[in-house]
């Protein structure tokens, strides 16, 4: 009896417990449950929902599948600006495109002669240069450059029968594009700026890795371009041109470069000039990149640096564009 009232003793001393236990551990398995089945509803509800999405997506942009895309610059071929003057088509227009940080006034002494000399042309802005804010260049893309010189090349193209083009420094990877995809009558290349130099080459690939380049960006968001002595020499020059630009550009830069690289002349006559002085390029591969593939005029100029079109040597120079642009 004695053993028999022990056990019930010990029934009773552990059966509170072990049902508390019990009903926690079915409490639980229902909440587990229920939250594995709330996580598979959300799961079929996004999904329903970005479904639902991409039909609403896919119905909206379906009548521009009839259109001819053109993936460099992001835009369609149908898209592209008009233009007329409503009169005949001028013989030729010069297409210029400027660098990287600057702007069109590089070009203000070449602008000057061509139009002593009665010959048209055309000098488009490329997106995030000359503007107010620096700021604006994070957010640009190499394919708006792009966007923006193919733009540029039919509102020359519709208003004259033949289009050259005298690009500068950055301005050379569009003008390959350009060279590769349109008709263009003649060539002026200076200062081409199609590959960075050897030290510069394990930073560009680091800025055009995902996520180290966005550290990159984070720690230094700004890139310095000139010193003080550059600063100074700038004063009253009238050369508009950054400083300072956002290192999201430079990575844009240089994203251009891998683009563009598909697209560099062959077999094409080009006016080639490089300064001696040029500390932004090497110009001994500049010259053998372009003279290796193309019948290339090859200009050095021993008093000039990268700027070829407003320094020491610019009046020869400019003779020597304005003499080529006119030779038959």
């Amino acid at each position: 009896m004695h053993k028999m009232a022990t056990i019930k003793e010990l029934i009773r001393y552990f059966m509170f417990p072990l049902l508390w236990g019990a009903g926690i551990f079915i409490f639980n398995t229902f909440e587990i449950i229920n939250l594995i089945a709330i996580g598979i509803a959300s799961f079929v509800v996004s999904l329903i929902i970005l479904l639902i999405a991409r039909i609403l997506r896919s119905r909206m942009v379906r009548h521009m599948h009839s259109f001819n895309l053109i993936p460099e610059a992001g835009l369609f071929k149908e898209t592209l600006p008009m233009f007329s003057s409503g009169k005949s088509k001028l013989p030729h227009i010069i297409l210029m495109i400027h660098g990287f940080s600057a702007s069109t006034s590089e070009f203000r002494y070449l602008a000057e002669k061509l139009k002593e000399q009665g010959i048209p042309y055309y000098a488009p802005v490329l997106s995030g240069f000359g503007l107010s804010s620096v700021e604006n260049l994070r957010k640009v893309t190499a394919q708006d450059w792009i966007r923006d010189v193919l733009s540029a090349y039919h509102i020359a193209s519709q208003s004259a029968e033949k289009v050259s083009i005298i690009a500068h420094s950055m301005g050379s990877m569009l003008a390959h594009y350009l060279i590769a995809t349109q008709p263009v009558h003649k060539i002026v290349i200076t200062s081409p700026y199609t590959q960075v130099k050897s030290g510069h080459r394990i930073l560009k690939r680091l800025l055009l890795t995902p996520v180290i380049s966005q550290i990159i960006c984070l720690f230094n968001p700004t890139v310095k371009k000139n010193n003080k002595r550059d600063w100074q020499q700038l004063q009253g020059s009238g050369r508009f041109v950054y400083t300072a630009v956002p290192t999201e550009s430079i990575r844009a830069l240089w994203h251009l470069q891998n683009v563009t690289g598909n697209f560099f002349p062959a077999n094409k006559d080009i006016l080639l000039i490089l300064g001696e002085k040029d500390g932004t390029i090497d110009t001994n591969a500049m010259e053998y990149q372009y003279a290796s593939s193309n019948s290339c005029k090859v200009l050095r100029y021993a008093n000039s640096g990268h700027n070829v079109l407003e320094e020491q040597d610019k009046d020869t120079i400019l003779h020597e564009i304005t003499t080529y642009l006119t030779e038959n």
